[in-house]
């Protein structure tokens, strides 16, 4: 990421530091091999991206509106980074645990960095359910992103969220559609998670 040379950048200043490391979220762009097809599934994947950039420079702006006098940014360059949005999403979901920009913010970093452990915060997706923020295709996209990008999603852990999330039969069609791609790779997992789903 480039650096920030003011304290409290302009909006044009903090766009352009965004779309330095971020702009492939702009036209929402699934990393994916060149030759994978695109489908039903994975134009949703990329509105997902989309989404998520929206989401991640929405934070970044709020972060800027910040009181450089407050507690959080003690001990920091007082900049508003993409690094310290986590951090920053935290304290505003202590506050406020259904904040849908906070939730949405962590999401969207995880996607487009990857999960540490491979699996999305399960409180904070059943969050952003309640307050009718998240959908079944954004989440089987969220979890078909991390599983070609960074090799760490399992059916049975999409299956499973989908489950506990009440979105099983919203699921379906979807990964219906998934199952007939003619990428194999697509087709594969969209059967995986479909076979799971119908485990008790």
């Amino acid at each position: 990421m480039p650096e920030l040379k003011n304290e409290i950048p302009t909006d044009s200043e903090l766009r352009e530091y965004f779309l330095e490391d971020f702009a492939f979220t702009v036209e929402g762009e699934m990393y994916a091999p060149p030759n994978r097809e695109v489908t039903e599934l994975t134009a949703g994947c990329n509105r997902l991206i989309k989404k998520a950039g929206e989401s991640i420079f929405a934070s970044l702006q709020r972060l800027n509106r910040l009181e450089r006098s407050d507690p959080f940014w003690r001990g920091t360059n007082r900049r508003p980074t993409v690094y310290k949005l986590r951090e920053f999403c935290d304290v505003v979901l202590k506050e406020n645990a259904g904040d849908v920009l906070a939730l949405w913010t962590q999401l969207a970093l995880d996607v487009v960095w990857g999960t540490s452990n491979g699996r999305f915060d399960l409180e904070q997706l059943r969050q952003l359910r309640a307050a009718g923020k998240l959908e079944a295709e954004e989440l089987i996209c969220a979890e078909l992103h991390i599983g070609f990008n960074c090799g760490r999603s399992a059916a049975s852990t999409t299956a499973r969220l989908l489950r506990e999330l009440g979105l099983s039969d919203e699921a379906r069609p979807i990964l219906e559609t998934g199952r007939r791609s003619a990428d194999g790779a697509i087709a594969d997992w969209c059967e995986s998670v479909l076979a799971n789903l119908s485990k008790v």
